[in-house]
Formats: C-alpha cells, structure tokens, sequence
C-alpha cells in the first residue's frame, strides 16, 4: 500500500503489469521490458518512501525500475545489468543494500547452473542444477545466500566471498526451502518437507527434537511457512501433508501445537499464506478442488518470518538476522555434546557439539578397555551446533568413550567425553 493505494505488481512474458486500486478506482498499466521475464518480481524497499522491483531476463540481465512514484506514472527504468547471454534467470532474493539470484545455462546443458550477486560474486556449480535461494543476514549484518541443488547440497555464500556447503539425505527431494528464527538463539535455521519436516540451522546439523513425522505416515510436501504466532519467542512452523492436513510444530519442543492438525479435506497445491489482521495471526490455503479457507489461529498478533512461497508480500525470499536473546556464550557446553542414534544400529552416527567461536574438533574414540578405535577432524562453525559423521560399519557392538576436544582460533580449548553404543 502506498500512499493508501493499494499496488499489484505481476509479470507476464515480456510485460511488467501494474494494478493500482484506490477506494473504487482501479487502474491497469503494463510496461514492456523488451526482454522475456523469468523470474516472479521482487519488490524491495530502499529507504522509508523507496521502492524498487528487480526482474530477472531468459538472456541474463537483471532489470531495475523504481516505483517511488507508481501511484501517479508507471515503472521507471533505473538500471539494466547484463550478467550472462546463455543464462536464465530463474530467481531473484533482496534485501535494502544488496540482491543474489541463481541461474541455468540455456546454451549448455554441461554447463551447470550460477550464483551471482549485486557486488559482482559468482559461482558456477557443476554438479547440479539449482532449486531454490534464500537470504539472511549474519550477525555483522553482511548477506547471506542459501542455495540448495537437486543433489541435495547446501551452499552457504556470504556476501564477501566466503562460503561452505554441506549435503544432507533425502526421500524424495528437496524442490524449495524456507526461513526461521526458531530459537532466538543468534541463528536462523533452514526448514523444508521431504515427507518429513526437517529443521537444519546453517552448518547442515539438525535442530533438536527434529526432524518431525507425520503420524499417519502419509508424509508432508510443500513449503513451509513459520511465524512466532503463540507469542513465546519460538518460531511455529506450518506445514501440510499430502492428504491436507496443517499441522503446527513448536519449534522449540517439536510438539504439535494445540488446536491442530487441521482437516482441509484435500491436497493442497500452493504454499500457505499466513497474514495478520486485527490483533491476530491468520492462515489462508487453497485446495487443489478450488476451495478456498482461512483461519485464525492466535490470540495475539505474531511475528511472520517465513509467511508465504517466497517469504512475503514482496517476494523477497529474505529474512532478518537472527535476534541472540537467548544465544549460547559458553565456548563449549558439555550438556550440548552428544550423538544420536543412540544405539547405534545402522551404518553411522552423528557426533553433536556446540561451539561459540570457529573451532578446529579432534575427536578420539575408545573401547572400555582403553584401546584406541578411531579418530576424527573437522572444522565447526562458531555460534552455532555442529555434527561429524562416524561409520560403525566396521565396528563391533559394544560401549564407547568418545572425547570430543575443540580449540578455538582464539585458542579456548575444552573437551567433553561422551558414550555411544553399537548395537549389531
């Protein structure tokens, strides 16, 4: 809404569509861009009065008009940047400073798929076409872009170059992905549905008491969308099976929250809407047999991080740096050291620790008998938890110790000692 004009901005082939309603006046007006949109506008607000919307091109520009003035004359061509002739632009994630998209080569299909920013960064990823990209902010309020591939990897890329990648198992693949600040806990957290929910934060190690399951066993899909609607400083997650039922997970407990499941009766093929009015948190979805519903599902009026398919209203597919009231200052808390599945009946388990500073980890194991049985290294990402993969496959079953020594680059360095069981 501007200027108590209420703005629809869509796109359609080579034309950037405007509809502007104002009380019962309506008006629409379409600027061709000469160029084949690819990509859903993204509208993103520049100062307090400052609109811009960024499209991205079939033949690789990124294209930038202004709307400061939309209510009165149409889109203002500001800026047009050509990145790349033989690629698509297939999605674009904004914040006020800064914007990274991703893109497919049209010409060679060997030649993968790109990440490129407003400063000029750009990868070129040759194991995978890219799904989806999302973006935050770190604690030093520098970008960072979330890109997940169809191999299921996950790379990490800050704004200033840096970047880490982690791969996780899927069932049946991983199309798009969304945003939290579950925990209040200095990070944010990747959500998405593989039949499973699963919750990650930005090392690839999974949040506590998730992944959740669908009971009935029928399995989620979809995207999910988050919001802190019950007011207790946790981010909710919404997400909806493939029969239609929501469910609402506290993301601090991984509990159902109460007054769900909700029954829509059918399969839901868009992505949730969740908007708030009147002092409270609303969910609006729609059935693939055209029924359209809403409920109000707070008391209060929430905090929205992750409220539709691309985040919000504008299609930013952005959200704030995680708020740290209640973020870790311990180096290296033991009671956050520890493995799961334990027992161990498969072929590996999973080494948790948590580590306030980037910390190189040493990680020695020992049967009861005290007889040296493996070792590990790995690199942790500080403020955040971190897990190392152990193999069991050639071990035998029985009890043991593990220590778990981490040295940070500032050089604090503790240990703690943990027991896993292998049970074959």
């Amino acid at each position: 809404i501007l200027n108590n004009t209420k703005i629809y901005i869509g796109v359609d082939f080579t034309k950037l569509i405007v509809l502007k309603i104002d009380g019962s006046d309506s008006s629409l007006l379409s600027v061709d861009v000469g160029f084949d949109i690819t990509t859903t506008p993204v509208l993103r607000k520049i100062s307090t009065s400052e609109y811009e919307v960024i499209l991205g091109t079939e033949t690789g520009e990124i294209l930038i008009y202004s709307v400061d003035d939309i209510v009165a004359n149409e889109p203002q061509l500001i800026s047009v940047s050509e990145i790349n002739p033989n690629v698509r632009i297939k999605k674009i994630a904004a914040t006020d400073g800064y914007y990274s998209f991703i893109g497919k080569n049209t010409v060679n299909q060997e030649g993968g798929s790109y990440f490129f920013d407003s400063n000029g960064l750009e990868f070129q990823f040759n194991e995978g076409w890219l799904n989806d990209i999302v973006l935050t902010k770190n604690n030093g309020g520098e970008g960072v872009s979330i890109v997940s591939l169809q191999n299921n990897n996950f790379y990490i890329i800050n704004e200033d170059g840096d970047f880490s990648s982690f791969q996780v198992e899927t069932n049946f693949g991983i199309i798009s992905i969304a945003l939290a600040d579950l925990k209040q806990d200095g990070q944010n957290y990747i959500v998405y549905s593989d039949w499973k929910l699963y919750v990650r934060n930005l090392s690839g190690a999974l949040a506590d008491n998730f992944p959740f399951t669908d009971p009935e066993g029928i399995g989620f899909v979809g995207t999910p969308v988050t919001a802190d609607f019950e007011g207790d400083g946790n981010s909710e997650i919404i997400s909806i099976t493939k029969d239609g039922r929501i469910f609402a997970i506290d993301g601090g407990t991984g509990k159902v929250v109460g007054g769900f499941p909700i029954s829509t009766g059918a399969y839901v093929p868009v992505t949730p809407v969740l908007y708030n009015d009147k002092g409270k948190t609303n969910l609006a979805v729609l059935t693939n047999e055209g029924v359209f519903s809403a409920w109000s599902i707070s008391s209060v009026e929430g905090k929205l991080y992750w409220a539709e398919e691309n985040g919000n209203s504008q299609n930013t597919s952005y959200i704030n740096a995680a708020e740290n009231t209640n973020m870790i200052n311990e180096f290296f808390p033991t009671d956050r050291a520890y493995n799961y599945p334990n027992p161990v009946y498969e072929g590996f388990t999973n080494i948790r620790y948590y580590v306030s500073e980037d910390s190189k980890i040493n990680i020695k194991i020992f049967d009861l008998a005290g007889d040296f049985v493996a070792e590990l290294n790995d690199d942790a990402t500080g403020g955040m938890d971190n897990e190392t993969v152990w193999n069991v496959g050639d071990i035998q079953s029985g009890v043991y110790l593990t220590r778990i020594e981490a040295v940070s680059t500032s050089g604090n360095s503790e240990y703690a000692i943990i027991k896993i069981a292998v049970v074959k």
